[in-house]
This record gives structure tokens, C-alpha cells and sequence, in this order.
């Protein structure tokens, strides 16, 4: 890193996309912003949402607050273009916007855009220095498995005396049933496990544990913050239903569930053996047993369900209607030709069977007229009607074709998903059901239990029932950031493209606080207590995190503790990767080295995101502030990679 009071300079040019590069500086660095050539004579303008000391002006937008700098010119000529520049000082710690406005153009409108970080000073050591962010050496630990926090000082010793200085502990709120270390059921409850019945005492003795540590051993604590989900068992979910993803508030769900549903059955009814006579037994299951469940489900299951039926309209009733009106109304005074459009399938929102609907009114204009004119009008009626029907019928084919595309797509992600629990054990797992540990993963939380699929469509339509059939966290691979697979267009739940997290529920924010006002307040509240007591932050499952939600979190963790060391574990390569740790102002991409199989992967890996070289040259008097890479936070194993002895054991 660069020494303090280090000037850089960034020359800004037009049409460069300056979000999608990083700048990071040290606190205490200043950055002097140079203009390109081509905007000599022109009306120049540079704004930042760095807060300065002394406020001249201040431009508000909706997510932003923006402060104009002053330019200087670099000579004492008051028209020399040439020279000028605008310098600032880099004294708190974040990510930060910079935009370049030219004539009379509005911040709404910049003509440049841009991020810069300014790199937190996490700690100062006992001879005064400041812990540079590349010296972190952390080690991960379950909280759940130090045992009683009575105990944990000499837990911790073991780390301290191996030379790291810094641990990174896993949520220490209260977990749910499922015991994963990351799916908490009560975000504002500590884990009586870890600090006993009286657990609400508990985050005053954290703290004072964390600062016991850090003053006496320079030792360091990160955890981790879990925005996208919380347990099934969440009680105050219960109490506030609205904060997930719900049959209720996400009716396009509906058919994705009633999918679940079936497959839950089928399972059920592999394992108590109705399908052993064709090869499905509770014996590991051969490749051929895969093949009689896809043939099974095609052509046994899924057409009794007769699933397409959500999508598709009622032709008998849409006939009957359109009968009536072009006897009531006669023959369209436009000719068909001039109609623009085509008819198509308006989708009905509670997905009922054969209850979606066309545009009648259309439907009118473009099937009430005939081309001779001369017929008898009961005959030209009769024609019309016949079109109509013809149109219908095909708009229901195409629903139902579309439909089982989905179907059958998702039926070769069943099939892979239980190729792979096969592969987990070299082929020797056995698959048998139980409510905890089904066929195939259950994509929604089942308040109420039943024995066929025909009545958990009667719950999916029950206004009282099914706001509590709440979707389950998850994700899919090689979808990028954000992940989209709760919007209306998605079929992703549908297609059995997710990867399901069956121990927790995927919550729901909406675009602003406004939209969930509970989960809002309860997660900020969750957030500031994470932040008041450790001095890093892991942001978990960020991909399926909302975005905005996690700026907003991170922005109140730096309120707090405006030096706090903030990272996620991402994937270099991801797409957009560097807009996401510009919006979040991320120090830290953590990537493990469980990935790597060979040296010299290691070794490009380090020399890619490894920084500056020792020994490099002696920099400029004002250097150039250059685009860095990712910063990665290197681990040897994340804790939830795979035990490198199990990887051992499959080669």
C-alpha cells in the first residue's frame, strides 16, 4: 500500500465506464482529478458523494447526496483550461461516486461516472502502526462448536498462539432446528447453546470478550451477516408472513409449488415401495433407475396432473362469450388487415385450471368480419366462431407446450440432482425418504400436511392458508449476479433449476423499507448489533442477497464502525464482480484454494490479485491512480467447502 498523505492522480476521459473499475487509496491519500484534452473550453463540472468539511452546495437525489469540488485552475489565468484539476483529501474510510458534468447537464444526466474506495484503517497494534489490510491472517471457526462461551478465552488462545490475528466466527445468533451454522431463526437472540438461558446478557459479555482479545492479544473478530434468508422455523415468521415469498404475494409461485408438491408424493410413494416392481426400491439406484423415474414421472405422473391446465383458458366458456357479442354488436366496421397485434393468453393471477383469458375486445376486431359479403349473417357468425375457436385451441396448444418444455427440462435436473447424491457416496447412498430428507428437495415450507397432491391445490387456493407456503432459499449456478429467480418471468423454481437451501426461507424486501417495514426494521436492527461488537463483516449468500438491501445494511454497519473490514465470498471471474464491490464498497473477495488441484493454479491465482510486487520501483512524485484488481482474501479451506479428505477419497 501507499505511504499517507499520498497524492494520485486520475485523468478522466469520456465514454470510459469507470463502474466497472476500482480505485482504492489509503486513508489520508489525496486524489487529484485531471481532465481530458477534449473537454479544453468546455464548462466542467465534478461532484462526489465524499461529505467534505465545509458544505458550499448540496445536489440531493433519491439514493445520493452530492457535493461539487472545486476546480483550480493551475495558473493565474482565469481562462487557461489546461491546467486545471480538482483535488480532494481522503479521510474517511468507504466507497464513494464521482461524476463529471459538462455545460448544463444534471446529475440525473452525468456524463461520467465512477467509484473510489478509501480503504478502512482496521486496527492499530501495540507499537502504534496500523494493521495493513494484506496482514490479516484469519482463521474460520463454527461458533456453534467452541461450546459454552465460559470457555471460549482458551479456545481462542489456540488460535492466537498459532499467529493469526484475526477470527472469523460463524453467526452466534439463535439457530433454528436445523442446526446449520448459518441458518438463524431469531436474528435479535443470541444462541442459548453458546451463552445459556439468560442469552440476551450475552451480546454485552461478546463485547466485552472482543475487546478483551483485541487489547491484550491484537486479536481481531469478523462474522458473518445473513441478509437473503432465516430458519423455517422462524417464529416470527409466523407473525409476519408478508416478510417472505408467499403463494399469497408471489402468486406466479403457485404452479412451481403444486409441482413441489407432486414430486414430494411420488417420493413418498417410492419409498414405501410402489414402484419397486418397475426398478425404483430403496437399493442405490443404477443409471437405469434414474431412467424409469424420468419415464415414470413423463408419462404416468405428470399427465394425471395435468399441470398445463394453469395456464390455459376455458375455449368451451371464451366461445360461448364471444357468441354473444358479435350477435349482440354485428360485424366489425375495420377490416382485419388494419388490426395490429396478435391474440395471445392473459395469464389469470390466481392459477385456477382453465381460467386465463384473451383480450375480447381484440379478439372482436380481429375475428368479428369475414372477407365475403354476401354471406347470411348467421353463417358469417358461425365462421367467425370457428376462427376463434381455431385460435384458442392453438394458443392453448402453445401453452401447453411451452409448459411441458418446463416439465421435462426440470424432470433432467431431477435426474442429475440424484446422480450427483449418488456420486456423494461413490454410489452407494441409499435413497430413502423421510419428511427430513426427501426424494427430491422440497422448494416450499408445508405448514400442513397431506396425503395427496389434489389437496395441497385446495391449500394453494385457501386465502388462509396459503400465505404460510413460503419459499425456500437458493440458487442458480452460473446465473450471475443478481440472481432473478423469484421474478414473474423466471421459471426457475418451475424448471428445478435451483439449488435449494431446505433449512431456510428466502426473504422477501420489496424495492424500498416501505415495501416490508417489519423485515426492514428487524434486519437493521440485526445489522447494528453485528456491527457494534465485531470488527468485520462477511456478507453470506450475497448473490442471493438484494443488492440494495445490502448497500443499505453496509451503510449503517459504517455508521457504526466506519472502519470495518467488509467481504464476501464471490467468485473472481463472476460477472460484474467489480461493479458489486464498488456499490458495496467490499476490501475483501474471499476465494478459497480448496478449488485449486495444481501448484502453478495457485500460483497464477496469487500473481493475478496479488498487488504490487516487493521490490517494485520507486513511484512518481504524482503517480497515476490506476485500476486494481479484485481484492481477494485468500482462505486455504472455506468452512463450507468439501472435507479435502473426502475430495481425496473420490480420486
Amino acid at each position: 500500500m501507499e505511504e499517507l498523505d499520498s497524492t494520485f492522480v486520475l485523468t478522466l476521459e469520456p465514454r470510459k465506464d469507470y463502474e466497472s473499475l476500482l480505485y482504492f487509496v489509503e486513508k489520508g491519500s489525496r486524489i487529484r482529478f485531471n481532465f481530458h484534452s477534449c473537454w479544453y473550453g468546455q464548462k466542467v463540472s465534478l461532484y462526489t458523494t465524499y461529505e467534505p468539511d465545509v458544505q458550499d452546495s448540496v445536489v440531493a437525489t433519491d439514493t445520493d447526496v452530492w457535493y461539487p469540488l472545486n476546480l483550480n485552475r493551475g495558473s493565474i489565468n482565469k481562462n487557461d483550461d489546461f491546467g486545471r484539476y480538482a483535488e480532494m483529501r481522503c479521510l474517511r474510510p468507504g466507497p464513494f461516486k464521482f461524476c463529471v458534468l459538462l455545460g448544463a447537464n444534471t446529475i440525473s444526466c452525468p456524463d461520467v461516472i465512477g467509484y473510489f474506495h478509501i480503504l478502512p484503517n482496521i486496527a492499530t497494534r501495540l507499537n502504534g502502526s496500523n494493521l495493513p489490510l494484506e496482514a490479516i491472517a484469519c482463521q474460520s471457526v463454527y461458533a456453534s462448536l467452541l461450546g459454552p462461551f465460559s470457555g471460549w478465552l482458551n479456545q481462542f488462545a489456540v488460535t492466537m498462539n498459532s499467529g493469526y490475528n484475526m477470527i472469523h466466527l460463524t453467526p452466534v445468533q439463535k439457530l433454528g432446528q436445523s442446526r446449520n451454522a448459518w441458518s438463524i431463526s431469531d436474528q435479535l437472540k443470541l444462541n442459548e447453546e453458546i451463552f445459556g438461558p439468560n442469552s440476551n446478557d450475552g451480546f454485552g459479555l461478546m463485547e466485552q470478550f472482543v475487546r478483551k482479545i483485541e487489547k491484550e492479544w491484537n486479536m481481531l473478530t469478523m462474522s458473518d451477516l445473513v441478509l437473503s434468508h432465516t430458519a423455517t422455523d422462524s417464529q416470527w415468521l409466523i407473525e409476519h408472513p408478508d416478510c417472505a415469498y408467499n403463494l399469497e404475494n408471489t402468486p406466479h409461485l403457485r404452479p412451481a409449488y403444486l409441482l413441489d408438491r407432486v414430486l414430494y408424493h411420488f417420493s413418498r410413494a417410492v419409498a414405501s415401495g410402489a414402484h419397486a416392481d418397475k426398478g425404483l426400491s430403496n437399493e442405490p439406484w443404477t443409471h437405469r433407475s434414474i431412467m424409469t423415474m424420468k419415464a415414470i414421472l413423463l408419462d404416468e405422473v405428470y399427465p394425471r396432473t395435468k399441470i398445463h391446465e394453469l395456464f390455459q383458458v376455458n375455449v368451451e366458456a371464451l366461445v360461448k362469450i364471444f357468441k354473444e357479442k358479435i350477435a349482440a354488436e354485428g360485424q366489425s366496421s375495420s377490416s382485419s388487415t388494419e388490426q395490429q397485434g396478435s391474440l395471445h393468453i392473459i395469464q389469470d393471477m390466481e392459477y385456477n385450471r382453465l381460467s386465463s383469458t384473451v383480450d375480447m375486445d381484440l379478439a372482436l376486431l380481429l375475428f368479428n368480419q369475414t372477407q365475403d359479403k354476401t354471406l347470411p349473417e348467421a353463417e358469417r357468425q358461425q365462421i367467425c366462431v370457428q376462427k376463434f375457436q381455431q385460435c384458442l385451441w392453438h394458443l392453448n396448444n402453445e401453452a401447453a407446450r411451452k409448459c411441458w418444455d418446463n416439465l421435462r427440462h426440470g424432470v433432467e435436473n431431477l435426474a442429475n440432482y440424484v446422480s450427483m447424491q449418488q456420486e456423494k457416496e461413490n454410489g452407494t447412498k441409499r435413497l430413502k425418504h423421510s419428511d427430513k430428507l426427501p426424494l427430491f428437495p422440497q422448494y416450499f415450507t408445508q405448514p400442513k400436511t397431506s396425503t395427496k397432491w389434489e389437496e395441497d391445490e385446495e391449500i394453494m387456493h385457501s386465502p388462509d392458508q396459503r400465505k404460510y407456503i413460503m419459499l425456500k432459499n437458493g440458487w442458480v449456478p452460473n446465473e450471475g449476479f443478481p440472481q432473478t429467480t423469484v421474478e414473474p418471468k423466471s421459471q426457475a423454481y418451475f424448471r428445478r433449476d435451483v439449488h435449494c437451501w431446505t433449512h431456510s426461507v428466502k426473504l422477501r424486501y420489496g424495492n424500498c423499507p416501505n415495501d416490508c417495514k417489519y423485515l426492514w426494521e428487524r434486519m437493521e436492527k440485526y445489522t447494528c448489533s453485528v456491527a457494534k461488537i465485531f470488527h468485520g463483516i462477511n456478507v453470506v449468500d450475497l448473490l442471493s442477497s438484494p443488492i440494495h438491501v445490502c448497500e443499505h445494511m453496509l451503510k449503517l454497519v459504517r455508521k457504526i464502525r466506519p472502519n470495518a473490514y467488509i467481504c464476501a465470498k464471490l467468485d473472481a471471474d463472476t460477472k460484474n464482480v467489480s461493479r458489486i464491490i464498488n456499490r458495496l464498497g467490499l476490501v475483501g473477495v474471499i476465494q478459497s484454494t480448496a478449488s485449486v488441484h495444481q501448484p502453478h493454479e495457485l500460483a497464477s491465482l496469487l500473481k493475478r490479485y496479488g498487488g504490487k510486487p516487493v521490490g517494485s520501483f520507486l513511484r512518481a512524485p504524482l503517480p497515476l491512480l490506476l485500476p486494481s484488481s479484485v481484492p481477494i482474501f485468500v482462505f486455504d479451506m472455506a468452512l463450507d467447502d468439501e472435507s479435502p479428505l473426502k475430495v481425496i477419497k473420490k480420486v
